[in-house]
C-alpha cells in the first residue's frame, strides 16, 4: 500500500479537507460538527498508509482552512475542491509530493 494512490470523492474526517461552513448551525439544540468527512475513509488511510489520497466534495473547505492538503501519519491527502466559478486541479509528481501544487484555472 505504501506506493498506492487512492481517489475518493469524500475527504477524511477531521482534516483540513472536510471543513464545512456549518459554524453556529444547530439541529434540535445541538451544534453540528463542522467536520463532515468520512470516518471510514480516515480509518482506511490510517490502517493502509497509502502514498497519497485525492479528494473533493467539500468545496468551501480550502477557503475556510486555508489549505488544500493534510497528512494522516505518512500519507499525503490532497483536495481539488473549490467553491469559485473556476476549476481547481492538483499537479503532482508521486516522487516529489512536497512540490505538489493546486492550480485554479
Amino acid at each position: 500500500s505504501a506506493n498506492s494512490i487512492f481517489l475518493f470523492h469524500s475527504p477524511p474526517y477531521q482534516t483540513n479537507l472536510d471543513r464545512a461552513a456549518l459554524d453556529g448551525k444547530m439541529v434540535d439544540h445541538a451544534p453540528l460538527d463542522v467536520h463532515v468527512g468520512s470516518i471510514a475513509i480516515r480509518n482506511f488511510i490510517e490502517q493502509q498508509q497509502p502514498l497519497l489520497t485525492l479528494h473533493g466534495h467539500i468545496h468551501e473547505s480550502p477557503r475556510i482552512t486555508g489549505s488544500w492538503q493534510d497528512r494522516i501519519g505518512t500519507p499525503r491527502c490532497f483536495s481539488a475542491a473549490h467553491d469559485g466559478p473556476e476549476l481547481a486541479l492538483i499537479r503532482f509528481n508521486p516522487e516529489e509530493l512536497d512540490q505538489a501544487e493546486r492550480l485554479i484555472i
